[in-house]
């Protein structure tokens, strides 16, 4: 469960205080910046050196400022947590029993007409997740690394904002949430959440398994590596047929959440809203994304390094298209939505396309 911050505390650096507050961290410049902005609307910080120090702990979480520009007239002043802050304590009125409800990302947010959930996403985006990157891109005539690099950042977007809505209601205390391991047995029908003894036990077998299988977390986005790996894990458990990780959330406090129903129109605007707004931010994302190449001269007498030149592989015409289309089978988006590039298209025409690199690194 999420610690807080010390006040008074000096911490070594932000990776270490989003281990505390459970924040997913990634070692890259922009990663750390989004963290540090996250977590300065939590506590006021003192910059000494590489440390920080807590001086204080806001009672209310205040709002992040978001600089990005307006596009196609679409309102982006407010980040989308907070969109997500509302459809998030809807969907916990409907969904809890007694106070609790437990969820994993893709059941809340990909279309399921068996659930009550928040559908941003399109069963589509199952399919790309159960037959992998690869035989998608395959099956789509698209760029192996243009659907692998939109994959990750549509999972980064969309965890990272959820973990941002559970954190900021925890320390409102409207809700405790954590994350378990529900496990499926073979002598029982019904799964249930493992014990802290059974978690640990899973952890410890996980870690022994990408050992043994000589593979990393990220080759599991591989749907027959990530069968074979959840397989040997299993097998270290006599009654173990399957598990999978979970939010678990407890309600704290009642009254916010029971006030918290949205009319039926109220719910379609704020969901056709923060879906823009996901679009909006993984489509830069995929689109700023850099590669390196060297210039091919060898080093010189003087043994300098080669020259390395950056270029943004997925924004060449082809992959620009496919990025559409991309938006269009994975994403509910709301009736008539084009994204800007779509518009500019539309206006100036194939001639004026603005084309930063025709290079694919496939």
């Amino acid at each position: 469960m999420q610690k807080n911050l010390e006040v008074g505390k000096i911490y070594p650096s932000v990776k270490n205080m989003c281990e505390i507050l459970e924040m997913i961290y990634k070692d890259s410049t922009d990663s750390r910046k989004a963290n540090l902005k996250e977590i300065e609307t939590m506590y006021l910080l003192e910059k000494l050196g590489r440390k920080y120090k807590v001086i204080e702990e806001y009672e209310t979480i205040k709002e992040k400022v978001d600089n990005r520009k307006n596009n196609g007239g679409h309102v982006t002043t407010t980040k989308y947590e907070t969109l997500l802050d509302q459809l998030f304590l809807d969907w916990l009125l409907e969904e809890n029993i007694r106070g609790n409800a437990t969820t994993t990302k893709n059941n809340l947010f990909v279309e399921n007409d068996e659930i009550i959930n928040i559908p941003l996403l399109q069963k589509d985006y199952k399919e790309m997740l159960n037959i992998g990157y690869e035989k998608f891109a395959k099956k789509e005539g698209m760029s192996k690394g243009l659907v692998l690099t939109y994959m990750q950042k549509i999972n980064k977007v969309v965890e990272t904002s959820l973990l941002t809505v559970l954190n900021r209601l925890q320390k409102q205390n409207i809700i405790n949430w954590q994350k378990n391991i529900m496990v499926r047995s073979y002598s029982e029908l019904d799964p249930e959440i493992a014990d802290k003894e059974m978690e640990d036990e899973i952890k410890v077998a996980e870690k022994e398994t990408y050992e043994k299988l000589g593979i990393t977390p990220f080759q599991r986005v591989n749907p027959k590596i990530n069968k074979k790996f959840m397989t040997t894990v299993c097998s270290n458990f006599p009654d173990l047929s399957s598990y999978w990780r979970i939010y678990n959330i407890d309600i704290l406090n009642e009254e916010v959440v029971e006030n918290s129903l949205l009319d039926d129109q109220k719910r379609i605007e704020i969901t056709n809203e923060l879906i823009i707004r996901y679009v909006d931010s993984v489509n830069e994302a995929v689109k700023n994304k850099t590669n390196n190449v060297d210039d091919g001269k060898e080093e010189n007498i003087l043994g300098k390094k080669k020259i390395k030149k950056t270029y943004k592989p997925y924004t060449s015409e082809k992959n620009i298209g496919d990025l559409n289309a991309l938006n269009k089978m994975i994403w509910k988006l709301p009736d008539g939505y084009k994204t800007f590039d779509e518009e500019i298209y539309e206006l100036f025409g194939e001639d004026d396309w603005t084309k930063e690199s025709e290079e694919d690194p496939d």
